[in-house]
This record gives C-alpha cells, sequence and structure tokens, in this order.
C-alpha cells in the first residue's frame, strides 16, 4: 500500500490506471490525495489501452488533457497477466503446446507487447509513473548459478531491461512498522535511489543519497522539475555504485518513475 501512496503523491491531475484490483483502496485512507478530484481512476482492459492512451497524450486529445501524470498501479501485474493472455492465445491456436518447448515465443511476444506499449507512453508529454512488486533472482554466470542474488522487479528478463533503460528513476522503497509497549504504531519507510551488490535501484536526478528515510518524493520531484528538470547520463549514474548498504529485505517493493 505504502509504494502505491506515495507514487500517488506525484503530478497536479493523475490518471490512475487500476491494474490490482486492491491497491487502490489504500488512497481511501489518504484524503488528501484528492482521490475523485485530483486523481481519476481508470480501470485497466489490457495493453493496447496503454498505447491508445500514449497516443491521445500524443495528439491533446481532450478526453485526456487536464492530465499531466498517469499512474500505472502496478506495471508488474499488467505484464503477467498480458503473459496468460498471450499464452492462452497460442494454446488456443496449438492443441499440442508444449510448455518447456513452446514459451520461449510467448515470452518474446509477451515482452513486444509491453516493450511497444511503454514506449508509447513514455513518449507523450506526461509524467509515467509505475509500482510494481519485487522479487529476488538468483545471478547467473555463463548460465551457471552463483549463489548470490539480486531484488529486482518482478519482470521478465526482457521486459525489465525495458523499465530499467527508460525510466528515470528506479526506487526501492521497504516498510517498517514497530509498536512500542503503549500500542502506538511508528510507521518507517526507507527509500534506496542507489544500486548495491544486492538490490537494483538507479536515479538519474542527482543529488539524491542512496538511502533515506520516510523520503518526501513529491518534494524530490517538484524541487527538481522548478531547478529545470536535468537529468544526469545513464554513464554518470552507473558511476554513482556504491558498496552494499547490508538493507533488509523483507517487505520491499519497487516503484519506478519517468518524469
Amino acid at each position: 500500500a505504502r509504494k502505491t501512496v506515495t507514487a500517488s503523491t506525484i503530478g497536479s491531475k493523475v490518471l490512475f490506471i487500476v491494474a490490482d484490483p486492491a491497491g487502490w483502496t489504500s488512497l481511501k485512507n489518504h484524503p488528501e490525495l484528492g482521490l475523485g478530484t485530483r486523481i481519476q481512476l481508470m480501470e485497466y482492459k489490457g495493453v493496447s489501452q496503454l498505447e491508445a492512451l500514449g497516443e491521445a497524450f500524443d495528439e491533446d486529445n481532450k478526453a485526456v488533457r487536464e492530465f499531466d501524470t498517469v499512474l500505472i498501479d502496478t506495471l508488474s501485474h499488467i505484464a503477467s497477466m498480458d503473459l496468460s493472455v498471450v499464452q492462452k492465445q497460442k494454446i488456443a491456436k496449438k492443441p499440442e503446446f508444449d510448455f518447456e518447448r513452446d514459451m520461449f515465443p510467448v515470452y518474446n511476444q509477451n515482452a513486444m507487447r509491453i516493450r511497444n506499449a511503454l514506449q508509447k507512453l513514455l513518449s507523450a508529454p506526461i509524467n509515467v509513473i509505475a509500482t510494481a512488486h519485487s522479487k529476488e533472482y538468483e545471478i547467473k554466470q555463463f548460465g551457471q548459478p552463483t549463489g548470490n542474488f539480486v531484488v529486482r522487479p518482478k519482470f521478465n528478463p526482457e521486459i525489465f531491461s525495458e523499465v530499467n533503460a527508460n525510466f528515470s528513476m528506479i526506487a526501492y522503497m521497504s516498510a517498517k512498522v514497530q509498536v512500542d509497549r503503549q500500542g502506538n504504531v511508528d510507521y518507517k519507510c526507507e527509500t534506496q535511489f542507489h544500486p548495491t551488490q544486492t538490490i537494483v535501484a538507479k536515479t538519474r536526478i542527482g543529488g539524491l543519497p542512496v538511502v533515506a528515510n520516510n523520503p518526501n518524493i513529491k518534494e524530490i520531484v517538484e524541487n527538481w522539475v522548478a531547478s529545470g528538470a536535468q537529468l544526469i547520463s545513464n554513464e554518470e549514474a552507473e558511476i554513482i555504485r556504491p558498496s552494499d548498504q547490508g538493507i533488509q529485505k523483507e517487505e520491499l517493493h519497487l516503484t519506478s518513475f519517468d518524469l
């Protein structure tokens, strides 16, 4: 819920794409976000819908003209649902579908569909924010497992490459809830902006720390835009790679931004 609430703070007028049915309900607990006024919900219907939205923004269509931000919640769920759609289509055309032999073209088509939809949106004159679930993956070398793991967005490799290449920021969020003896709840949120040995993160917005406690993402973005919205290059971003900070992996989620 925290990743959705945090992502929802960005933008003046937000078109919220509901792909995770229960995700948006956390916004009801935050009336200051303006659910129903500043934030308008749109039910996710399919990847072609995302392409159509990108085209509508490019054409300055009056139906979307009021929005400056599109929030997709969650992009990882969209990728997973579309994989099922493609797989069912392949099975319908090929009853003798073999999962070991025939899944590779399914993954490729799924990646192409998601890539095309993202490119349409990312090229539009708007902010694009996408939340995603995270997963721990074992690092392989020459196709062999190494015993080392990294946490990154829950996408297949082809889709992750597209996300990693085109989003300006990949922020890794961890939420911790502590309750004292009096029953008082202390909710802490850590956000990692730079990559470490075990966690994938990225920022092309300069001046951010490796990890921040309860950062004001909205303020970070607004200050960056007010200063001219200058991105550091991918090469510069790669140089800023600190050592592993020993961040805990529990309850971690990931939010991606294209701003």
